[in-house]
């Protein structure tokens, strides 16, 4: 079979191989993190869209016509891959609910119908239907979806002091590209004569992405496992247990403001120092790190009874925590569950222990 070849398809090519490997790999391999799990699915949707770019561009489609509408073009789901693997890196289980992926849905049920058709339906349809309409709702839809999950993933590694660095900016640099990719069916239908070669910056620029979103998750991978190795010589313990001992008995974390240079002077040492210390001696952020002893107050005091004095949210200040937002994250977070449900779990509890220390 005869196929048309340039540097854009070698390119293409060398993508495509490097997304289904990774992603692929990802899935299967052994001690994989749920970060794995969905990093491994958005390389290997993003993959399958250059397939079908691939195609066009080849003539593979032209010479094999039957393939038309093939069931490749996921671009809904990326949005929800993009939140969830960003969510997995800071949290290690949390409810998916499906509505997210219901997008996902139609547009794999719309291509399944399509892909089975004869050649003269999906030409109808192609002409009449798909080229003059459904083909812009699925790419702005695909476009404003993206957008939106990745407004909510960048502003969840803020609040994680913009962790991991090399995604963090990786995703600034994609959402700045699917803002620009908005313009591309604008500049094709008022400013491209009609027989002139359309200009699509998703098919050119794609590809860089996903070779970019691999790399970083095959470096990630690896860092950490050399970081897991290292980690016990390179890390004073002994500064670790004075960091958590300053913690505990200056009640440290019940400033709301407390800052890592904060923490830095009152130890006497410099802050990329205890970052490092806090980072791979203890496996946490900062943030995390501070609001664990947040949390346990709040959780100690709802064990001994003093919400029957104070309002949950009066104790959650008092912890450290400066407001009900962020209060209410981070308890689910690492609970699982909402205040006021573990609260009431720990009604349930002293009601228990009532009933057994009085038989």
């Amino acid at each position: 079979m005869n196929v048309y070849f340039d540097w854009v398809v070698v390119f293409q090519i060398f993508c495509i191989v490097q997304g289904i490997t990774t992603g692929i790999y990802l899935l299967i391999t052994k001690n994989k993190r749920p970060s794995h799990f969905w990093l491994g699915l958005l390389l290997l949707g993003m993959t399958l869209q250059v397939i079908d770019y691939f195609f066009s561009r080849t003539g593979v489609y032209y010479r094999n016509r039957w393939l038309y509408f093939s069931p490749l073009f996921f671009s809904w789901s990326f949005g929800p891959f993009f939140y969830f693997y960003v969510k997995s890196l800071f949290q290690k289980s949390f409810r998916v609910p499906l509505w997210h992926f219901l997008p996902f849905g139609c547009q794999l049920l719309f291509y399944l119908v399509l892909v089975f058709q004869p050649l003269a339906v999906k030409a109808d349809f192609w002409i009449l239907i798909h080229k003059p309409y459904t083909r812009y709702l699925e790419y702005y839809g695909a476009c404003l979806s993206v957008l939106f999950y990745l407004t909510y993933s960048l502003s969840l590694m803020r609040k994680k002091n913009k962790e991991p660095r090399s995604l963090y900016y990786f995703f600034n640099g994609l959402a700045l590209f699917y803002v620009t990719a908005i313009i591309d069916p604008i500049i094709n239908h008022y400013y491209l004569a009609p027989q002139a070669p359309k200009f699509y910056l998703t098919a050119l620029v794609l590809p860089i992405f996903i070779y970019g979103l691999a790399l970083i998750s095959l470096f990630k991978k690896s860092g950490d496992n050399i970081r897991k190795k290292t980690s016990v010589k390179a890390v004073d313990k002994d500064k670790i247990r004075l960091i958590v001992w300053e913690m505990e008995q200056n009640k440290l974390y019940k400033n709301p403001d407390l800052s890592l240079p904060m923490l830095a002077q009152q130890l006497g040492w410099h802050p990329n120092e205890v970052s490092k210390l806090i980072n791979e001696g203890l496996d946490k952020t900062f943030a995390d790190f501070v609001n664990e002893f947040r949390l346990n107050e709040v959780k100690d005091r709802l064990l001994k009874g003093e919400d029957q004095q104070f309002t949950l949210l009066g104790i959650a200040l008092e912890a450290g925590f400066n407001s009900k937002t962020t209060f209410n994250r981070v308890f689910k977070e690492q609970t699982g569950m909402p205040p006021k449900a573990y609260k009431k779990s720990t009604q349930i509890i002293k009601r228990n222990d009532t009933a057994i220390s009085g038989s």
